[in-house]
């Protein structure tokens, strides 16, 4: 009779604490857990006499469809706690005493220290609504300093907010996401019927622009939807009308748990025909068998192009005479000008000094100390070391933006329209080689002057016998300086702009062409300017042009250009020419009677 009884009891707690296999399903059993890496495991609790309900969401189109067999629940010890029950809901909601009230099936459950498997009574087909997958227990007695108590939950490090939602009869009075607050989650796994042995499928990274004949690799992330890890798989890729197959051997096999992934390139060969063409990889084997997903293709654009549009990266240094650190930035642009004369694109706003011309306020980036520094408003770097620690190096940094794929080309061109040259017309030409996703560009200008010098602007200079200064020939003149500086020559000195803000309509979004030009005309009066009397060489005034992305409010793209001082600006009512000479205007049509505007005669410029 006894034997009898402690057999039925027996077979109860197998049912409820199962180490052996799940209750069957058609197709194999995958894990589902947002643990997925090897991260940091802790323990975690409130510390109180409570009920816990923990509880993690399932959505996820490869899942619907398949079946919730069982769930494995860690637990830090089994003292102390009873009430112990795993469960599945549609939704997480309370009942009339503030309880948790699952939907779908509760299975009562023994505590026990470590991992604990449960299945549950009828597999629970996974819907497009997804499912919540959790386990409830109360903590109703605490030892003096026992923390295994105290923390109940064993945790990993995550921020996902499907990987923790939590109740508790004290603290945590109603049901929350709590990954992103607290930054860890439950240990759970999720047994999932109906899966085939091998699946996986891809992501592609971003659409890939190259020139034509030219080899490129592009990004993929593979993920596992399998029940067996990923050793190998073999795939068709599909470009220009042509496919080429493959085999990849994963450095670190992937494990046989749903959506574990790892990343890699794969080579698009070159493209003899310039266009947007489809790139398209099917995994077709995994480990040598067929892929149960090979008909999910990732897929992404390849845009060949006869050549590319030229990069040239803006940097904007915040600097001030008074601030005795500012002459490394002084250093870097002069070098940068130097090394990349046309290619540099750099301007020096001044902040409390006579060069000042605007307010932090008004600085298109937010500036925290002097000196500062913007690479196209999205890097924050050192305008003489770059991002390395000491010694030159804003040329690497540079470079590596400058060989980044500009989205246009930028070109203007910029002249005087007066005699007292005051006003400038500035003609900027815009043109993408391939049509942008979400295209929501603008132009802004920029006006600098160079060769600003005054015999009463003295730099402090903080470099002044810093030994750590010593060995560096761009820094000599600083390092043997003294605590001020004299007769320093300033360029690319913020003068003036359109403003703030990008120009609205200045690009026309909606009907941008590949390889068609898109023109924009913008004219400045450098008697409205703030401090005109700054500018001391009109011959040496710059407009810079800015191609902003107005969803990142980062320059994509930029060009220089001096404006143009004309040798011979005369009137042509003063000085009239012969009788056989012809008079063209600037686009090449030959006029018979003036009016006002810009005119070539006998190849000079000449202003009426």
């Amino acid at each position: 009779m006894k034997r009898t009884l402690f057999a039925k009891l027996l077979i109860l707690l197998l049912g409820l604490t199962s180490t052996t296999n799940f209750v069957c399903a058609q197709g194999n059993s995958i894990v589902f857990t947002y643990n997925k890496a090897d991260g940091k495991i802790i323990n975690w609790g409130t510390g109180k006499l409570e009920t816990y309900d923990v509880a993690i969401f399932l959505k996820d189109a490869g899942l619907t469809g398949k079946q919730v067999l069982g769930v494995e629940v860690p637990f830090v010890s089994a003292n102390g706690i009873s009430n112990v029950s795993a469960w599945l809901s549609k939704k997480l909601q309370l009942d009339d005493n503030r309880l948790n009230a699952p939907d779908i099936e509760s299975v009562e459950v023994v505590p026990a220290a470590g991992y604990v498997r449960v299945n549950f009574k009828n597999p629970y087909t996974i819907t497009d609504e997804g499912v919540y997958v959790g386990y409830s227990f109360t903590v109703d007695d605490i030892e003096v300093d026992n923390a295994a108590q105290k923390r109940p939950l064993r945790a990993f490090a995550t921020k996902e907010p499907d990987a923790f939602w939590i109740h508790t009869t004290q603290t945590n009075r109603v049901w929350q996401s709590r990954a992103a607050s607290v930054g860890y989650a439950p240990l759970m796994k999720v047994f999932v019927g109906g899966a085939a042995k091998y699946a996986a499928s891809l992501v592609l990274g971003n659409d890939i622009v190259t020139t034509l004949n030219k080899v490129n690799k592009i990004g993929y992330t593979l993920w596992n939807h399998g029940s067996e890890g990923v050793a190998s798989f073999e795939y068709a890729l599909n470009v220009n009308n042509k496919t080429y197959n493959g085999t990849v051997t994963l450095p670190q096999s992937l494990m046989g748990i749903y959506n574990t992934s790892t990343t890699g390139e794969f080579t698009i060969p070159e493209i003899d025909q310039s266009g947007s063409h489809l790139l398209s990889v099917n995994i077709t084997k995994i480990n040598g068998a067929d892929n149960a997903e090979s008909a999910f293709a990732a897929t992404a654009l390849v845009h060949a192009l006869s050549s590319l549009p030229v990069h040239r990266p803006l940097l904007e240094e915040y600097t001030g005479l008074w601030c005795g650190h500012c002459p490394r930035g002084y250093v870097g642009l002069e070098e940068m000008n130097k090394r990349f004369p046309n290619e540099f694109i750099g301007v020096s706003y001044h902040y409390r000094d006579q060069m000042a011309v605007i307010t932090p306020n008004d600085f298109p980036s937010v500036v925290s100390g002097y000196p500062s520094a913007f690479l196209e408003r999205s890097l924050d770097v050192d305008a003489y070391s770059g991002l390395q620690g000491s010694g030159f190096g804003l040329d690497k940094i540079w470079k590596v933006k400058r060989d980044e794929l500009a989205p246009a080309d930028v070109l203007a061109t910029a002249f005087y329209t007066d005699a007292t040259q005051t006003k400038i017309d500035v003609k900027a030409s815009v043109t993408f080689p391939f049509v942008p996703k979400n295209a929501n560009y603008a132009l802004s200008f920029i006006l600098t002057a160079d060769s600003l010098s005054d015999k009463t602007w003295k730099q402090s200079n903080y470099l002044s016998g810093d030994a750590s200064y010593a060995s560096d020939p761009l820094l000599k003149e600083f390092y043997e300086g003294s605590a001020y500086v004299t007769g320093l020559i300033f360029n690319d000195v913020f003068v003036g702009w359109s403003g703030k803000a990008a120009i609205s309509g200045s690009i026309d979004n909606d009907n941008i062409r590949a390889n068609e030009a898109q023109t924009y005309n913008y004219a400045f009066d450098l008697n409205a300017l703030i401090k005109p009397a700054l500018i001391h060489h009109k011959e040496k005034v710059n407009v810079i042009t800015l191609l902003i992305d107005r969803n990142t409010n980062e320059v994509v793209n930029a060009h220089k250009t001096r404006v143009t001082v004309f040798n011979a600006i005369e009137n042509v009512n003063v000085h009239p020419t012969t009788k056989n000479d012809k008079i063209y205007d600037l686009s090449g049509r030959q006029i018979t009677c003036p009016t006002k505007g810009i005119y070539i005669i006998n190849g000079k410029k000449y202003v009426k």
